[in-house]
C-alpha cells in the first residue's frame, strides 16, 4: 500500500503519487493503473504538495514538491536517468515565511521554467506566495500579494490565484478569499506590475479555505471557475451554509 499525501495528473496516462519522502510515477496501460515504477526520494524532510505543468519542454518530464513545514521546494525531470531531484539538500532555500507550501508551474514553464510556491505559517497568520525560475533564480521573487497565510495556488489563462486564511486589507468582512494576480511573470520590484485583487464577492464570514494539501482548483470553459471547499464540518441546513463547496466565475 502507498500513502498518499498528494497526487497530480501529468496527461491522461501518467500519474505522479506523493508519498512522504519519496514520488511514484504511474503510467497507464489500457483501462488499467499498474504498480507505480520504482520510488524516487526527493530529499526533502517531508512532502505535502506535488504538481507537474500544463507543458513540459519537448522530452522533459518535469515534477515539483513542496514541503511540510520547512518551507522548502525540490523539482526533478523525470526523463533523465537517474532521476534525481534538485537543488542539493544543501542548496536549497526555503521561501521567506516557512510552513506548509504550496507549489505549481507557471502556464508557460516549457519555455520559462518558472514556478510558484505559496506557504502558511503554523499559526495561519502569514505566508506570500513566491516565484522562482529554475537553472535561474538564486532566491525567491517575493510577490507581495495583498492577503496572508495561502492554502492554495491555481493558474488559468496565465491569471494566477490564490486562497488566504489571514486577510490583511481592513475592508474585507469574510476574512477570506482569493487573491489574483493578471500578470504574476511581471518583473519585481515593483509589484505594482503584478496588479493584484482579491476575489471575495458572495463570501460570508465563517468560511475557511483551508483545506489541505490544497483548498483551491480550477476548472475553464470560456470562462474560468474557481472551486474552493470551506473547512468546517458540513452543515447544508445551518443558515451560512458551513463546510459547502464555493465557486466563482472569473470573466
Amino acid at each position: 500500500d502507498v500513502a498518499v499525501a498528494d497526487l497530480t495528473l501529468a496527461s491522461d496516462d501518467v500519474m505522479y503519487i506523493l508519498s512522504n519522502l519519496f514520488v511514484r510515477r504511474l503510467s497507464k496501460t489500457g483501462d488499467t493503473w499498474p504498480p507505480p515504477e520504482p520510488r524516487v526520494r526527493t530529499l526533502l524532510d517531508s512532502g505535502h504538495t506535488i504538481a507537474t505543468p500544463l507543458q513540459n519542454p519537448e522530452l522533459e518530464d518535469w515534477v515539483i514538491v513542496g514541503d511540510a513545514g520547512q518551507g522548502k521546494v525540490a523539482y526533478a525531470d523525470f526523463s533523465q536517468v537517474p532521476v534525481k531531484f534538485e537543488p542539493a539538500p544543501e542548496d536549497r532555500i526555503g521561501v521567506p515565511v516557512l510552513g506548509n507550501v504550496h507549489v505549481i508551474f507557471d502556464d508557460g514553464f516549457e519555455y520559462n521554467k518558472t514556478i510558484y510556491a505559496a506557504s502558511h505559517n503554523i499559526g495561519r497568520t502569514s505566508g506570500k506566495i513566491y516565484r522562482w525560475v529554475i537553472d535561474k533564480s538564486t532566491s525567491w521573487d517575493e510577490l507581495e500579494p495583498p492577503n496572508s497565510a495561502f492554502y492554495g495556488l491555481a493558474q488559468q489563462n496565465d491569471v494566477l490565484y490564490g486562497a488566504w486564511r489571514a486577510a490583511i486589507l481592513a475592508n474585507i468582512p469574510p476574512g477570506v478569499g482569493v487573491d489574483r494576480s493578471l500578470f504574476p511573470r511581471a518583473t519585481v520590484p515593483p509589484t505594482a506590475n503584478l496588479e493584484w485583487d482579491d476575489l471575495t464577492e458572495g463570501l460570508i464570514t465563517g468560511v475557511v479555505f483551508t483545506r489541505e494539501p490544497s483548498s483551491l482548483k480550477t476548472s475553464s470553459n470560456d470562462d474560468v471557475n474557481l472551486w474552493a471547499i470551506d473547512n468546517r464540518n458540513y452543515n447544508w441546513a445551518s443558515n451560512n451554509g458551513t463546510g459547502c463547496l464555493w465557486a466563482y466565475t472569473d470573466t
